[in-house]
């Protein structure tokens, strides 16, 4: 005879896999959360607890509607807090910050000798920006997370998928390459196969696993793959050849973009070259024109015309040539294949 206990707990784990897709990745959801806090992250929530003012501002501005998927937003990011802990902590940095370039411009301005009225307010607007544009940043920074993520992921993306045809050619099951692939050495891409083996065995379905793994990743190519791997799993087609397809069609396009990267950058290194040679001699060409002592008359020097002065050539140099330098090989990373 079996025991009761028992029975509840088998009618319980089917209510469970029987449970709508959505309402069961919302408890996996939460469950993940929970277990990415450990007990450095517990040791600042309970110290942000006490702060009872950013944590009511952050309660307010959770139910916003432009922040209410912020919160998927976070764990899709790895980032172990719940959206209103995330929120106080960002009102917290900004203020902070905001507080500290206040004093400290303050502080200049009253050295340097400007007027108290203007001291004021020149650091009070200061300090008002620095707090909105720390906060702004910090709101947009799991996007930046989630994006840096994306490109680790498309790194590996090829191999992994040529990886998964090859096991599921030999007979292997679909979650059990999935696990197998999970304790690989691919990085990211393991990481979120981690995930989405744990989920399964939480109760999702691999279909609904696999579309949480698109909804908490920008990397198109991922979403591409996972869609061929769902769309083979509904119509009954073979999936290590589709896999394969989706694999070779990545390389091919990876091999695409690196040639296209190759023709650019020859026009592009003509051009940096130019910039960071031509024009410094030409500016130092003019400076040492601008100070020669040829006059003209008793008044004017011949090239007093020529607008580089001593200040203004240290300022080129200092600053507008590192700044367009670092400007075009941000451009030239931008461009480069991922």
């Amino acid at each position: 005879m079996l025991d009761p206990n028992q029975i509840k707990k088998i009618v319980e784990k089917f209510r469970k896999v029987e449970a709508p897709a959505e309402k069961k990745r919302k408890e996996v959801f939460y469950y993940d959360v929970s277990t990415l806090q450990g007990k450095k992250e517990k040791i600042y929530l309970s110290i942000l607890d006490r702060l009872f003012f950013f944590k009511n501002i952050a309660n307010r501005l959770s139910n916003l509607n432009f922040l209410r998927e912020f919160d998927f937003l976070l764990y899709s990011a790895r980032i172990p807090y719940s959206l209103e802990q995330y929120l106080a902590i960002s009102l917290l940095l900004s203020f902070g910050l905001a507080l500290f370039i206040f004093f400290i411009s303050f502080l200049l301005l009253t050295l340097v000798g400007s007027g108290t009225a203007f001291i004021s307010v020149f650091s009070i607007l200061l300090a008002i920006f620095t707090f909105f544009a720390t906060f702004i940043f910090s709101v947009k920074f799991p996007e930046s997370i989630l994006f840096k993520r994306a490109a680790e992921i498309e790194k590996d993306l090829p191999l992994a998928l040529r990886g998964m045809a090859s096991e599921l050619k030999a007979g292997l099951g679909l979650f059990r390459v999935l696990r197998n692939l999970s304790a690989l050495g691919y990085g990211t891409l393991s990481e979120e196969f981690s995930r989405t083996v744990r989920e399964v065995e939480e109760g999702l379905s691999i279909e609904d696993a696999l579309e949480n793994m698109i909804d908490r990743n920008r990397s198109e190519k991922l979403k591409r793959a996972i869609k061929y791997i769902t769309r083979a799993l509904r119509t009954g087609s073979k999936l290590s050849d589709a896999i394969k397809q989706i694999a070779d069609e990545i390389m091919f396009e990876e091999r695409i973009s690196i040639r296209e990267f190759s023709e650019k950058i020859n026009f592009i290194s003509i051009l940096y070259v130019f910039v960071a040679i031509v024009i410094p001699v030409f500016v130092a060409i003019l400076a040492g024109l601008r100070t020669a002592p040829l006059r003209i008359g008793t008044s004017e020097t011949l090239f007093s015309l020529i607008p580089f002065t001593l200040p203004l050539t240290t300022l080129f140099f200092v600053i507008v040539m590192p700044s367009i330098l670092l400007i075009m090989l941000f451009l030239i990373k931008r461009i480069s294949p991922r």
